[in-house]
């Protein structure tokens, strides 16, 4: 996984371009640095100490792949440790499959740091009590919070109907090539504002509502995560095992819409692909008409593969005759789920009798790994899941196709 592009405002760069830039006096020289600054800083990831001497797309890093690629990415364009120097963590949430992002506060502990991470005016005004809140995650849920916008001379404006609808095409040009986007923001909190100490347990809410609104949007980060090798042919065997392949995804719909159709779990065109529109919430009437004189004609041939994606908030409001509409396509895409919904999946499915088997790596698969009547873990994956589930892949999960003969056989 590795950061293919990223964008301050309205101007896309890619990360080869940025270095550039920092390198040179030129003009996004500012606002890429204030983007390196919160890649770094808004990051659980640390350098390997047995690594550092290797080069960068070498050197291993402790964290989620998400997070290594936006490190790797800020590394790139300047030492992490610099940041790192300069600004003291005192507070921080964690990523979660809810929140969709992580949030981190900061205290400035050099001069130096205030030039990384902030515009000049900005810079002049940041008093050394105040706190620099850190914000890293899915733009679906942060833009709305956004108020101002990183320009690309480094500025802070307003952000605008139209420059929003820029970025947000942006996003969604990224999303449909299959990117994952990252949206990096920051805010000052003045030391008046905050009463409660970091340490304190009523901190968090103190923090939260800050991060709900007033934020100003630095930059949108593209990251590919490239199918493992075999993937598509391990779909096409269990498929012509009369197995259906479903997707249940974090990411954006768009997103998962375009890497489901790079591994061969979508094979209809997008003009075919169905959304939540199509499932009707009343049971259709039986037709009570009198025969048809095209009734004793030959069929018509069995219609392509039905396709359709849809998200988790959409899922919420779907009823028991849309689920019934749902499971019996053939091809699926869940996207932005909650490990609630995973488990709601497999229940919905086994309640109409199929046999369900699911896959997954993380502590929030566990749930769904359990009640599935196969569950299959990656021998990479936490211990929760590995515990929950009834199979463990130790190499890939290609592993799961054994022999393609006695799959049909």
């Amino acid at each position: 996984m590795f950061v293919t592009e990223c964008s301050m405002g309205t101007h896309t760069m890619t990360p080869q371009t940025a270095r550039d830039e920092m390198m040179s006096s030129g003009r996004g020289k500012t606002a890429i640095s204030q983007m390196r600054a919160i890649a770094g800083l808004c990051n659980p990831g640390e350098f390997d100490a047995s690594s550092v001497h290797l080069p960068l797309p070498e050197r291993k890093i402790n964290g989620d792949a998400t997070d290594q690629a936006v490190l790797r990415f800020s590394e790139s364009l300047g030492p992490v440790s610099a940041l790192r120097n300069a600004w003291r963590k005192t507070f921080e949430l964690a990523f979660n499959s809810k929140n969709k992002y992580m949030l981190r506060t900061l205290a400035l502990t050099e001069p130096s740091g205030l030039t990384y991470a902030l515009p000049e005016a900005e810079a002049a005004s940041f008093g050394s009590d105040d706190t620099l809140l850190t914000i890293k995650g899915a733009p679906d849920i942060l833009i709305t919070r956004c108020s101002r916008y990183t320009t690309i001379d480094g500025d802070s404006k307003e952000l605008d109907d139209e420059t929003l609808g820029e970025i947000d095409e942006i996003k969604n040009g990224w999303a449909r090539e299959g990117r994952r986007v990252i949206l990096l923001a920051r805010k000052t909190i003045r030391k008046d504002e905050l009463r409660t100490a970091p340490e304190s347990s009523h901190h968090e809410t103190e923090i939260s509502p800050h991060a709900r609104s007033g934020l100003t949007l630095v930059a949108l980060l593209g990251i590919v995560d490239p199918p493992r090798d075999g993937i598509p042919s391990v779909v096409s065997t269990l498929r012509r095992a009369g197995i259906r392949i479903f997707m249940v995804t974090g990411d954006l719909a768009l997103t998962a819409q375009a890497i489901a159709t790079e591994c061969g779990i979508i094979t209809n065109p997008p003009d075919m692909v169905k959304d939540v529109s199509s499932l009707s919430r009343h049971k259709p009437h039986p037709d009570s008409g009198p025969p048809s004189e095209n009734d004793n004609k030959e069929m018509p041939p069995a219609p392509r593969a039905t396709s359709i994606v849809l998200s988790g908030p959409e899922m919420i409001l779907l009823n028991d005759t849309q689920w019934a509409q749902l499971c019996r396509h053939e091809e699926i895409v869940f996207a932005r789920t909650t490990p609630e919904q995973k488990l709601r999946i497999v229940r919905e499915f086994q309640t109409r009798h199929e046999i369900v088997a699911m896959t997954g790596d993380g502590v929030n698969d566990a749930p769904s790994l359990k009640a599935a009547d196969i569950g299959i873990a990656l021998g990479s994956g936490s211990d929760i899941a590995i515990e929950a589930a009834d199979m463990v892949l130790l190499e890939s999960f290609g592993a799961v196709v054994a022999d393609e003969s006695s799959l049909t056989t």
